[in-house]
């Protein structure tokens, strides 16, 4: 019997430039960002760029195969993939139509490769749809409300989703 492992993760990457200008404005609004990301450690003169996970699945069959699919361009590797924001909102909505469908299968379906896990439309397909949707709408509240604090501070930013995804089979 292969005992498979497939670990999925969500990250956000976010690079943040003063807008062109006098220096004591910029260290003013770094001293602004400071109270917005606590846990940041700014360096005034280069700008910050910072990592975070955001969302974990394990053996989430149906959410990899729907990320390979739509993010990878249908190659399953496990290398940092990124995801707009739009493609975000498309997965929750798909969720949510699977979770209260009768034919789920035709929504978000699981592949039968045997590296994704569990391919049944069963208890832990359900399980893993509603924490997706749980997820994916914290994390574009959080989208929303990132993107208004730095706009309110009059910074350049960019933020970056990424996918990635470990698999192993013993």
């Amino acid at each position: 019997m292969i005992e498979v492992g497939l670990n999925m993760y969500l990250y956000r990457t976010i690079d943040m430039s003063p807008v062109h200008g006098n220096g004591d404005i910029f260290v003013d609004k770094m001293e602004k960002l400071e109270k917005v990301f606590p846990e940041l450690h700014l360096n005034v003169e280069n700008g910050i760029e910072f990592r975070e996970e955001l969302a974990t699945w394990k053996r989430a069959n149906a959410i990899h195969y729907w990320m390979v699919n739509n993010v990878q361009k249908g190659i399953d590797d496990d290398g940092y993939h990124q995801i707009p924001i739009a493609k975000i909102k498309v997965l929750k909505v798909l969720a949510e139509l699977a979770l209260k469908s009768e034919q789920p299968q035709e929504i978000l379906p699981t592949s039968e490769n045997v590296l994704f896990g569990n391919a049944n439309y069963d208890e832990e397909y359900r399980t893993n749809l509603i924490h997706t949707v749980d997820v994916l709408d914290n994390i574009l509240k959080m989208h929303e409300e990132i993107v208004r604090d730095i706009d309110e501070i009059g910074m350049s930013y960019r933020i970056i989703y990424y996918y990635k995804c470990f698999k192993r089979a013993r």
